[in-house]
């Protein structure tokens, strides 16, 4: 289980997320609610979430927090994720991967 997190300086389609981490690398973009800018002079998000699950099976929830960039140029990237290892039911029913559940 990896994560890797934060101000990355690219859009989702660049190479080097969409072909580098997410194709070879095997890492999972966690895809926001919406799509908001995560700065305040770029329309696209540039910070992200990417998982890669291991042996998990992952359900996810996640945002772009909207606090009018009162703390930074950024506005954060929140996710909640549940966790099932292998040896859990949920692991034996969907085995190994990463899932969207819609935010409340």
């Amino acid at each position: 289980l990896v994560f890797l997190v934060g101000d990355l300086n690219a859009k989702a389609s660049e190479a080097c997320i969409e072909n580098v981490l997410e194709q070879r690398g095997g890492l999972v973009r966690l895809i926001p609610d919406e799509n908001i800018p995560t700065h305040k002079k770029i329309q696209d998000p540039i910070d992200h979430i990417l998982v890669f699950p291991g042996k998990n099976y992952i359900e996810y929830k996640c945002w772009v927090e909207r606090n009018e960039f009162k703390a930074s140029d950024h506005n954060p990237v929140v996710a909640d994720l549940k966790i099932y290892g292998e040896n859990t039911k949920k692991y034996n029913e969907y085995g190994p991967g990463i899932v969207r559940r819609n935010h409340e």
